[in-house]
């Protein structure tokens, strides 16, 4: 599996187009860990200038795939099935790092999934948390959904 956000090389797609989309860049990587830092600007906040949800909910994916691509590199491919965030979205954000982990994987499998947390550190201290669960690709949902 790809490392998420690397830098584009000879072989690699380089960042994924939400990750340029956003202009996240990741910050720091290892085996079942990554930071992702963005910079905002007043295109990823709501009129009123706080940080729009659906931007830490991004960030927090981008992050928990870069944590599990380096969890699982040579495992099953691993999809996000579900994403909790409950945030009050403050004003005046400037930049906001995000640091995932892979804090429950039973027996280390990657055929078992894992569970994935974030802190979401904010310029102006605060901070806002987000868990995801990863599934084996096809593993219910939409993937394995019969056509027709």
């Amino acid at each position: 599996m790809p490392l998420p956000l690397s830098p584009a090389g000879p072989g690699s797609a380089g960042p994924p187009p939400l990750a340029r989309l956003l202009g996240a860049r990741l910050a720091n990587h290892g085996p079942g860990f990554a930071t992702v830092a963005l910079d905002l600007g007043p295109s990823l906040c709501s009129p009123d200038g706080a940080t729009a949800r659906g931007v830490y909910a991004a960030l927090a994916e981008l992050a928990m795939d870069a944590a599990v691509a380096g969890w699982a590199p040579r495992g099953p491919p691993l999809r996000l099935v579900s994403l909790s965030l409950v945030e009050r979205a403050p004003t005046g954000v400037r930049w906001m790092e995000a640091f995932a982990r892979v804090a429950e994987a039973p027996g280390a499998d990657p055929a078992a999934g894992c569970t994935v947390e974030v802190s979401v550190r904010r310029s102006d201290g605060t901070f806002a948390e987000v868990r995801g669960r990863y599934q084996p690709a096809g593993a219910g949902g939409c993937a394995s959904a019969p056509a027709g």
